[in-house]
Parts: structure tokens; sequence; C-alpha cells
């Protein structure tokens, strides 16, 4: 099994182009633009957005998948069944419907099955970041693929707020972070717009100006699942040395558990190299 292969089936994660609300006039007259939120303090705002966030116990969909890089696309379907914080399960299958990998994610562990190959992974979320070039972990893929506000560098605040008539827009200032406990600092950079109705994340990006390496989520097409606003069109765009583009459209959606995770490993796979 090949690394475009991997890259696709464990990349299962954003989409949105925000909107400003005009209300249109007769000829010669001008739009009237909607005005804008009353800003908020930074830590109450995120307060609401944390609030906000979809998370049931429970999860299961099915989305249809573009995963793209240097300009070559794939897309295949991946239903997907999550147990908050501890289990993200996926079953991909191509144009044909026959399922050609299984995925199974824990909090400290990635496996995968090829069916086409017969050929396995087990591996630790090192091998995930490393091969889509960012810092992903576990809580990470579970907020993307929920809609909600993910934060790579947690130990930068957001340090201002604008409005727009349809958002709030949160930003940092350029700032040397401490990494990997040494004295050796990264500069960052991030931004994220909210919804200032729902207090929805739709765009998120996430940029260090030293690795030359930026990740943007956006999400769009939000509809109300059990009283929770659910993004059903998702993108991930990661800026790097090979951009990384990944599509999601979600249909098929519930909230009702418990369910199961089958995975096993055949006897007769070996594993990949």
């Amino acid at each position: 099994m090949n690394t475009r292969f991997v890259k696709i089936s464990l990349m299962v994660a954003v989409c949105l182009v925000w909107s400003v609300a005009l209300t249109g006039c007769k000829s010669k007259k001008k739009a009237l633009e909607k005005p804008a939120p009353e800003a908020l303090p930074v830590s109450e705002l995120m307060g609401k957005v944390h609030t906000a966030s979809f998370q049931p116990e429970w999860f299961s969909g099915k989305a249809g998948v573009t995963f793209t890089q240097k300009k070559s696309s794939n897309s295949f379907t991946a239903n997907i069944r999550i147990q908050k914080d501890k289990v993200i399960w996926a079953s991909i299958t191509p144009g044909l419907g026959i399922e050609v990998a299984r995925v199974i994610l824990t909090p400290d562990s990635i496996k995968l099955v090829n069916r086409f190959d017969k050929t396995y992974v087990q591996r630790n979320f090192a091998y995930l970041s490393n091969l889509l070039q960012a810092p992903l972990e576990f809580q990470h893929v579970q907020a993307l693929l929920m809609g909600n506000h993910v934060d790579f560098f947690p130990e930068i605040a957001f340090a201002s707020m604008e409005t727009t008539p349809a958002n709030f827009v949160l930003s940092t200032s350029r700032k040397d972070v401490n990494a990997n406990g040494n004295n050796q600092g990264k500069s960052v950079r991030k931004s994220m717009h909210v919804n200032a109705l729902s207090y929805r994340p739709v765009l998120m990006e996430m940029e260090d100006m030293v690795a030359k390496k930026k990740i943007v989520a956006t999400y769009s097409d939000f509809s109300t699942i059990n009283s929770q606003s659910f993004a059903n069109q998702n993108q991930i765009v990661v800026h790097a040395e090979d951009n990384v583009e990944l599509d999601l459209r979600w249909s098929k959606l519930s909230t009702e558990g418990p369910l199961e995770f089958p995975f096993s490993i055949p006897a007769n796979y070996e594993p990949m190299h």
C-alpha cells in the first residue's frame, strides 16, 4: 500500500466561505448592510464557542470525501462512527461500493487494514502527523470531523477581536513560541472566524512561519441535529512542502448509540513497510 493511499484512508476530516448578509432594494438603491455584532471579551466568546461545540456521545454518518495532492484527486465514501473521546472508526469504499480499507483511531493508536493489498498498519499518532505534515492528535481529528474549534497551539492566546456583519474574528499577533521545551522558538499566527449567531467556527487558520506550514479549516452548510449546530460540508487544507486538501460532504447523520466498531487484522495480512 503506497503512502498516498494511507494518507487518503487515514485523513478522514472541513469547509466554509462565510457570507455577509445584504438586503437588496430595487434598482438605483444601495444594498443595506447588516450591522456588525457587539464585540465581546475574548474569554467570554471562547466560552460560548466551547458551549456551542457539537459533542454527542455517539455519532455516525456517511461522508463523500475528495482528497487532493499535487493536482491529483481521489474520491471515495467513508462510513464513519465515533464514540466521543475514545474511538473513531471508518470504512472506506470507492465507487463500486466494496470496502477497500478499514481504519480505527484511539487516543494512542492508529490501525488500518488494506483489503486490496492485504496489508495492515499499527502505529501511533506521530505516524499520521508525519504523513500529513501537521501536528495531529486524536482530539484534533475528532474536532475537525465534528466542525469544532481546533487549536494546535494552545499556548498562544488570541490577542485581538474584530467584527464583521456575520462573524467575530479572533487573531493573534506574531509571537515566538517555545517549542519542545528548548530555547529554540517558532513563530506562530492563528485566527478564527466565529458565526455571530450560533458561535460556531466557520474558518480557522494556523501558521508556523518558521516551518512554512499552514493549516486552514473551513466549515459550511450548517444544520441542526438534536438542537446542536453541525457543519455538513468541511474542508481542510495543509500548506506545506506537498499541499494536501481534504473535502467532506456529510449525509445520513445520527447521534444514536451505542455503536459497534468491528476491526480485526486477518492472519494472512502483512505489515505495510
